[in-house]
């Protein structure tokens, strides 16, 4: 499993999560993607990081 995999992943469960939870959740996303891109990329390859520890 490689990192890019986990990411898009995480990503997509991010995302359909948020569609789940309504107009917060997509309001949470867009905000993340919009001002805080850097952290939310640096946030998804830790997460990323652990998502693989934790299968090996």
């Amino acid at each position: 499993m490689n990192t890019q995999y986990a990411i898009n992943y995480i990503v997509l469960n991010r995302v359909s999560h948020g569609l789940l939870v309504g107009q917060v959740g997509h309001g949470w996303v867009t905000a993340m993607m919009t001002h805080q891109k850097e952290t939310l990329k640096q946030w998804l390859i830790k997460t990323a990081r652990w998502v693989i520890h934790s299968m090996q």
